[in-house]
């Protein structure tokens, strides 16, 4: 199995990407044409990563079929098979037809390439994180990917902070909610006691079991006692009656 070895020199990886992209000279070159793209994308393109070049391939692909990857388009052409132009009235000994001459047919073909800047604006408009082959190819032409793709990461990760922060907030609101319901029943429930606190009330038991299914996750007496001083504070309650708890929350 190849090995890859981190944080390699620009010269190593120029190294092993000509290998790997079929490419020659002693710079990166400026376009590379999809396969290649693909064959860097996926590190190798034979025996255990096959599939990967297969699969990385069909990407490159479907993005420049959608739009999503500009290509340069260059026109060119190959040798064909070759016709031979026979006469009626021309044959060998054997009686074999004789071809007066032969025309050699040309195929045309179609060539694209992709440009770094092309490749760079197609990676980040899809979200996708380049290996060190195709970030080294982008820092020669002056796109610094890997930076881009730190904020990327940064970006993400405060979305998941925001996502905690508002799941935490919605739960808290919904447990001030519930307390409110409870002293809107009986403003005489004490917020700790031995015996019928605010924690044990039937309202509150989504907040100690937990209740993901609403998005409310498990808290313990202590939290739904702080939640209880708030609304005590918001509803302007001096206070309720009962004897503090001495047996240990749950």
């Amino acid at each position: 199995m190849t090995k890859f070895i981190a944080d390699e020199s620009p010269d190593e990886l120029l190294s092993r990407a000509r290998r790997i992209a079929c490419f020659s000279g002693s710079v990166w070159p400026a376009e590379l044409s999809p396969d290649q793209i693909a064959k860097l994308m996926a590190k190798e393109w034979n025996k255990e990563h096959l599939q990967d070049y297969k699969d990385k391939k069909c990407l490159v692909s479907e993005a420049i079929k959608m739009g999503w990857l500009s290509v340069r388009t260059e026109k060119g052409t190959k040798p064909g098979k070759v016709v031979k132009k026979y006469a009626h009235n021309h044959y060998d000994e054997f009686g074999r037809p004789i071809p007066i001459f032969e025309e050699q047919q040309e195929t045309t073909t179609i060539r694209r390439y992709i440009g770094a800047p092309a490749c760079a604006d197609w990676l980040k408009s899809r979200g996708i994180k380049a290996n060190e082959y195709i970030t080294e190819w982008l820092r020669v032409f002056g796109i610094n990917l890997s930076q881009w793709q730190t904020q990327q990461e940064k970006d993400a990760q405060q979305a998941e902070s925001s996502k905690s922060v508002n799941k935490y907030q919605i739960a808290r609101e919904l447990c001030k909610a519930a307390i409110r319901k409870v002293w809107k029943r009986n403003k005489n429930v004490p917020i700790n006691a031995v015996t019928n606190s605010m924690a044990d009330q039937p309202e509150l038991r989504p907040f100690l079991d937990g209740d993901e299914k609403n998005g409310i996750p498990k808290r313990k007496e202590k939290w739904i006692e702080d939640r209880a001083r708030e609304v005590k504070k918001e509803m302007g309650i001096t206070s309720q009656g009962g004897r503090r708890r001495d047996k240990p929350t749950r």
